[in-house]
């Protein structure tokens, strides 16, 4: 009976102590008498993920906000204070996952086999080879127009008779009465205006949808519009009030969702039926 006695202190001070928050949850569910296959049932969850919990292994979880999450939600189910349980985890210092272009540039770019540099050089010549081959004849045409055009300029103009004359000068005292139509510089004017007008470029959208999000608690947050445009990711403190600016519709990841109220374009949205276990995922708003 001593014995029992000493060991329930242990387990309890265990689940509440400076031990890892693997060996806190695993002393608490000990405690309470449930086995893994019952705690994974009742968090949704796969077995090896609870295993993974408990022995501290977090590297198999796809980004620490997740991790938080599965520990908030398991320190809940065994009827101890998540908070914790949480920051001894943080303490851990496991960085945030780097973003996919930063992994994306470190990769090294693999060379094709059987294709040498040099191949590339070779090619590169032989079009330009062809080029100057096309050229060529464009060029000795352009020359023989011009000697052309330049041997009629230099032919001598047939004379001028005196009626011949007669008739221009008549021809050119007619044309001088006559009434010029007006309004020509008008017209020409008001079509350049209608040709500027028809190639002017479509405006861009401009952002108008409004996002305000209320902590309550704190909640890690991922928040993008419709143009793929990063707004929020961070994580949000309790008592703190965030507004953001976008395009319609946003998608929205909320670590802790009953510590985040929002409202989109100023009503308030309930995103309840998105919850699975405190996380919420979904799309907000619609695409005009």
């Amino acid at each position: 009976m001593v014995k029992y006695v000493l060991l329930d202190d242990e387990v309890e001070s265990d689940a509440s102590g400076g031990d890892s928050p693997g060996k806190r949850l695993r002393a608490a569910r000990e405690k309470l008498d449930l086995d893994i296959k019952t705690v994974a049932k009742k968090l949704h969850m796969h077995e090896d993920s609870i295993i993974a919990l408990e022995n501290d292994n977090y590297d198999r979880f796809p980004a620490p906000i997740y991790v938080s999450g599965f520990l908030r939600n398991y320190a809940r189910l065994l009827n101890l204070d998540p908070e914790p349980i949480v920051e001894s985890y943080e303490s851990l210092g496991k960085e945030a996952p780097p973003i996919l272009s930063d992994l994306t540039s470190k990769i090294p770019r693999r060379r094709h086999r059987g294709i040498e540099p040099w191949a590339g050089y070779l090619a590169a010549g032989g079009i330009l080879l062809m080029l100057l081959v096309w050229m060529l004849p464009s060029r000795n045409q352009s020359v023989d127009i011009e000697l052309q055009s330049m041997s009629e300029s230099q032919q001598p103009e047939p004379p001028v008779s005196i009626s011949s004359m007669d008739n221009e000068q008549s021809t050119n005292d007619q044309a001088d009465v006559t009434d010029m139509p007006e309004g020509n510089e008008d017209g020409a004017a008001t079509d350049t205006d209608e040709a500027t007008t028809a190639i002017s470029e479509p405006a861009l959208p401009i952002p108008s949808d409004t996002l305000v999000l209320h902590f309550s608690q704190d909640s890690w947050v991922e928040i993008s519009d419709s143009t793929g445009r990063r707004l929020f990711y961070n994580m949000g403190k309790a008592g703190e009030t965030t507004s953001l600016l976008g395009i319609a519709p946003f998608s929205v990841l909320l670590g802790y969702s009953p510590g985040v109220s929002i409202e989109y374009n100023g009503k308030p949205f309930d995103q309840s039926p998105y919850v699975r276990q405190d996380v919420a995922r979904f799309r907000l708003g619609n695409r005009n």
